[in-house]
């Protein structure tokens, strides 16, 4: 329960639920560790350091921990991808965006803006590198897109022909066409 009890008292739990007792924040936040620790740890930020995961974390330098904590969100992170669609609408989702290889604080949150003015609707994945002839802003440039894409999950919509299903896959869309030949085969 210490990701609750730093959140409890936060400021993020005062603009997240404001006029909630303490107690109720601190059940929230239980809750929403059970139902996805993940996106509670990434909220979390630098105050990750608060928590302890080793009894001698505290003979480190504070930068050194931060950086491995940081490493392994992004591992984790990358290891499960992130719906993209999610993160679009739910600002609390959308603090896994910074730790998806290629991404960073500064691009996670110009992609999450460009989608917006963008119509706020992604279908495939190539939209996040925009189209000039469609009036779509470019959300990531070309090598973050190579970086990142397999790492962004979006749904697949049957009754929308412009959905491709290999975009709710770990498969990147370079290799799209050897996973559709494999298929086949």
């Amino acid at each position: 329960d210490e990701v609750a009890r730093l959140y409890h008292t936060s400021e993020r739990a005062h603009k997240d639920f404001p006029g909630v007792p303490p107690l109720t924040r601190y059940v929230i936040a239980i809750a929403r560790y059970l139902q996805h620790p993940m996106k509670e740890y990434a909220a979390l930020g630098r105050d990750i350091t608060s928590i302890s995961f080793d009894p001698n974390q505290n003979l480190i330098p504070q930068e050194k921990l931060v950086k491995y904590l940081e490493n392994a969100m992004v591992e984790t992170v990358n290891m499960v991808g992130v719906n993209i669609e999610d993160a679009i609408y739910e600002p609390y989702t959308a603090n896994l965006l910074p730790y998806v290889c290629g991404l960073g604080p500064r691009k996670a949150a110009h992609l999450v803006k460009t989608i917006n003015q963008n119509g706020g609707e992604i279908t495939t994945r190539e939209d996040l590198v925009g189209d000039v002839d469609a009036n779509k802003k470019q959300a990531v440039g070309p090598k973050v897109w190579t970086n990142c894409a397999s790492f962004l999950y979006i749904p697949y919509d049957e009754a929308d022909p412009a959905f491709d299903y290999l975009d709710n896959t770990r498969i990147h869309p370079e290799d799209y066409d050897i996973a559709r030949k494999m298929a086949a085969d």
